[in-house]
């Protein structure tokens, strides 16, 4: 059983990792490819050199660039650049999704959850975006992927909000406790005067 256990961690922190290193990668892959595809590029160099085979080369080019294509994309370059960025927030999301069961505070970890949701939401949105090989989405798919990332964003809004009520909740008592009860309780009246000072002054430096 605790080797089960010992296995399953080392392989979801080998899957972290390699997750990592790909994420990271994939914003800027689009950089090992060239900005015009080399077979387009060279008929186009053709093209400008040559006038007596000139409309035979501009057919060529039509070929060309439709046999470069990617996913709809006029390039493997313009491909990465557009489900690179996608690939790195879903991972990130996915991270933060990991990292819940560590935050102690609910209302944080419920903006947390949510933030999460709204980042992977987008990342689906936008790879299958660019792996949509019929070309753009309907604009109904953007105005409903507006609304759904607009109630999910408000309602982020409305956990960090109570997070931090609750937060200046939690100072206000401590500080009524450190100001009144322990003043009260524990401090001798020949030394009211010394705490009070004393506390004053640490409250200046804040």
């Amino acid at each position: 059983m605790v080797f089960k256990k010992k296995v399953k961690d080392e392989f979801k922190t080998v899957v972290i990792i390699i997750g990592a290193i790909l994420s990271c990668i994939a914003p800027f892959f689009h950089i090992v490819f060239p900005i015009v595809p080399d077979t387009v590029a060279a008929i186009e160099y053709k093209i400008e050199h040559s006038e007596t085979y000139k409309p035979l080369f501009e057919k060529e080019l039509i070929l060309a660039k439709e046999e470069a294509k990617v996913m709809g994309f006029n390039s493997t370059r313009k491909f990465w650049y557009a489900i690179g960025k996608s690939i790195t927030m879903f991972y990130f999301s996915f991270v933060i999704m990991l990292s819940l069961r560590s935050i102690g505070d609910k209302y944080m970890r419920k903006a947390l959850q949510v933030s999460s949701i709204i980042l992977m939401t987008i990342a689906v949105y936008f790879i299958t975006w660019a792996l949509w090989a019929a070309g753009d989405f309907p604009k109904t798919y953007y105005y409903i992927i507006i609304g759904v990332i607009s109630i999910l964003s408000t309602w982020m809004s409305f956990s960090l909000i109570q997070h931090f009520s609750r937060v200046q909740l939690m100072v206000k008592r401590l500080l009524d406790y450190i100001i009144i009860q322990i003043d009260d309780k524990y401090i001798p009246k020949d030394k009211k005067e010394a705490y009070l000072k004393d506390y004053m002054e640490q409250i200046k430096k804040l």
